[in-house]
């Protein structure tokens, strides 16, 4: 079993502190999970308390009248839980030894695939989830198992009108000496993208997915799902009207819509883009508790012999990064804070050691039904810190973090010049 000692300790410093795809290129990409996620009926009773271990501590969910409450490290975090259950297993492990295992009846269905074990999800007919997980953890070759959980995610735009807010940041024209040598794959991660808007029309999409509703379309399905369309723009936009492009619209985009937060749909939108080889992963939003099976599979993503960029926002609640955002804790993801133009942390946008570059975080972007708007906070950053990313890897280059917070620091010093 993997020794998560050293997730702890930095945890403790953080916070403690498709099977149809929609593929081109000639990738298939196999999809793990079919079908929506199931109803919440047959949950355990009310004031019922589960303990199970994440990254190397005990936490406890307790079921309450008006809600689930996850408490970890004396920090309680409201979420819901359904019966299913996350396993990681070794590789030997099959979906029939899972499902044999539950006295009561389960369907395993796989969810990713890491280099030395799997990610499984458990839906339970008639055992409870403490039962199962009693079950499921006498059997050989089971790693580790958790409820999953849905718990409260935050799209990190700024609020309301932040500091700087006159006018949106300039952004460099792309010419035709900046064609990609080999498009950059950015997988981002948001809550949908309206592809049909004109500056977007002509984006190169490698696939579309909706880890939520686990079907092949990620265009935005209620009307408040515009961030994914912002993000969208800062990257992938062809100038338009007067209204500048992206910094790298050569690049491929996998879209991945997943709002839920639902562990499992966390895992599988991960694992998507993982699949895709993304070079890139935008992430402009923050994550209150951080689950085993999402660390376990990014950390193993990381080790691989090239690893993706996994680009995140620092958040917008003036407060430690560390604490406020889980995905802090991942190895390899880069927090990216929002400064204005002086050069200076916004006061809104989160901060400390965890923040490992800030950028400029207010632009004009794409918005659904074909319009523009302003697009800010930590959201934006993040976002541009991708686009930059993405307009690098087209030439030929790898740039390390220091590379890029100068990159950064270089590109808007010559933007805002006369």
């Amino acid at each position: 079993m993997r020794d998560y000692r050293g997730v702890a300790q930095r945890m403790s410093r953080v916070g403690d502190a498709m099977a149809r795809s929609a593929v081109r290129g000639g990738l298939s990409v196999c999809l793990l999970l079919c079908g929506g996620s199931p109803p919440l009926d047959a949950a355990p009773a009310a004031g019922t308390e589960l303990a199970f271990t994440n990254l190397g501590r005990v936490v406890h969910l307790v079921r309450q009248e008006n809600g689930d409450a996850l408490v970890d490290n004396g920090t309680t975090i409201p979420v819901r839980m359904a019966d299913r259950l996350l396993v990681r297993s070794l590789p030997t492990v099959d979906a029939g030894a899972l499902q044999q295992a539950v006295a009561g009846g389960a369907s395993a269905r796989q969810l990713a695939r890491l280099s030395d074990s799997t990610l499984w999800m458990l839906t339970l007919d008639k055992t409870g989830p403490a039962a199962a997980m009693h079950e499921l953890e006498r059997q050989p070759g089971v790693l580790h198992v958790q409820p999953d959980l849905l718990q409260l995610r935050q799209p990190a735009g700024a609020p309301g009108e932040p500091d700087g807010s006159g006018s949106a940041v300039p952004r460099m024209a792309t010419s035709s000496d900046d064609r990609p040598q080999r498009a950059a794959r950015v997988a981002v991660i948001d809550d949908g993208f309206d592809l049909t808007h004109p500056a977007l029309a002509g984006v190169d999409l490698l696939l579309q997915y909706d880890a939520d509703r686990h079907v092949a379309d990620a265009t935005p399905a209620v009307g408040i799902d515009r961030h994914g369309t912002q993000v969208a723009g800062l990257i992938f936009a062809d100038a338009d009207a007067g209204h500048p492009g992206g910094l790298a619209p050569g690049a491929g985009l996998i879209a991945i819509r997943q709002v839920s937060t639902w562990t499992s749909d966390m895992v599988l939108a991960f694992s998507v883009a993982r699949m895709m080889r993304a070079d890139i992963v935008n992430a402009s939003w923050t994550l209150a508790w951080l689950p085993e099976p999402v660390y376990a599979l990014l950390s193993d993503w990381q080790r691989d012999a090239q690893p993706p960029y996994l680009v995140v926002a620092a958040g917008n609640a003036h407060g430690d990064a560390c604490r406020l955002n889980a995905l802090a804790a991942v190895p390899g993801a880069w927090l990216v804070g929002a400064r204005g133009p002086d050069g200076r942390t916004l006061r809104y946008s989160n901060h400390g050691p965890c923040v490992d570059l800030h950028a400029p975080a207010r632009f004009t972007s794409t918005l659904p039904g074909q319009a523009y708007g302003s697009f800010t906070g930590t959201s934006a950053a993040a976002a541009h810190v991708s686009a930059v990313l993405a307009r690098e890897v087209g030439r030929g280059a790898r740039p390390d973090l220091r590379a890029v917070q100068a990159l950064v620091r270089a590109e808007t010093s010559s933007e805002a010049a006369p």
